[in-house]
């Protein structure tokens, strides 16, 4: 199932979706942002996290923090953590997609939907996953995507998990849209790239959420408009500007920590996998520095 919002719906807080009943016990959100190859360091700030004893009980996530939010939701576990930093570190020397080519040429003189392929990124999803559905994950996960057809948000909750996670990673125009009953989708980040509203709409007064927030460090500073990858970054950077007005208003929700980058040594998330060990170690640094002020508002149950 996933649950369309207008575009209009899709700019505020309060929209339509179906009311849950409130947790029995203190409920922990992660909130992952979409960055692609930023996404490293979500694991290392999940590792870290998860080191001093703090586990999820819901995932939410969008493009590559969609991918970190499913791979955790399959086993909330220090092991599996760890096997998340390692499946990022194995992206050091291999690329998820095709640069573009002269197969994008061919693929824009015969007006295809896509510039790039992504056959390595959709078998590692496809193997990862294997005929999985969102809902059997051990804890409850939220993928956004964008759907180009009803021009809004779509937040997927149950469903094939392969289906999901493609579906929200989709750059436009370079990567072909992931269709789903005959509709285009797209990367989530068009609309809501980091969708902590998504969280504090279901959330309980004793609700504590964590957000791994790794496309701050995109706004500060422009790109340099000289590929065509350049140009979607500008615009994407422009699209998160405005976005994060609305962020900052709700990262002051006392439930709220915020954790993210302030820099990495990488030139372009689209094409820089080559980090991922040093933006896995930024991540945890992130969450070492603010930990003893996280733990002050943790519920106990939750640590020993």
């Amino acid at each position: 199932m996933h649950v369309l919002r207008s575009l209009s719906t899709a700019l505020h807080r309060h929209r339509e979706i179906p009311v849950q009943a409130p947790p029995t016990k203190s409920e922990v959100v992660w909130v992952f942002s979409g960055g692609g190859a930023l996404g490293a360091a979500q694991a290392g700030m999940a590792r870290a996290l998860m080191q001093n004893g703090v586990f999820p009980t819901r995932v939410i996530g969008v493009s590559a923090g969609a991918l970190n939010a499913a791979f955790i939701a399959t086993d909330p576990s220090v092991e599996n953590i760890n096997r998340l930093c390692d499946m990022w570190q194995s992206l050091e020397d291999k690329h998820p997609y095709s640069s573009l080519n002269f197969h994008s040429i061919f693929n824009f003189i015969l007006k295809k939907d896509h510039l790039i392929d992504t056959h390595v990124l959709d078998a590692l999803i496809d193997q990862t996953w294997p005929n999985q559905n969102l809902e059997d994950l051990k804890i409850p996960v939220s993928v956004v995507s964008t759907c180009l057809d009803d021009e809004c948000e779509c937040v997927h909750s149950t469903g094939p998990v392969s289906r999901a996670l493609k579906a929200s990673s989709r750059l436009p125009g370079l990567m072909s849209p992931t269709y789903i009953d005959g509709k285009a989708h797209v990367d989530g980040g068009v609309l809501n790239n980091t969708p902590l509203d998504l969280a504090l709409e279901q959330a309980s007064t004793d609700t504590q959420v964590y957000v791994f927030d790794v496309a701050s460090v995109l706004t500060q500073k422009p790109f340099k408009v000289s590929t065509s990858t350049a140009v979607l970054l500008a615009g994407f950077r422009i699209s998160l500007g405005a976005q994060r007005r609305r962020l900052n208003v709700l990262l002051s929700d006392p439930r709220v920590k915020h954790f993210r980058i302030e820099s990495w040594s990488g030139t372009n998330p689209l094409h820089d996998f080559s980090k991922a060990t040093e933006l896995i170690n930024l991540g945890s640094l992130s969450v070492n520095q603010m930990f003893p002020k996280v733990l002050d508002i943790l519920p106990p149950k939750l640590y020993a």
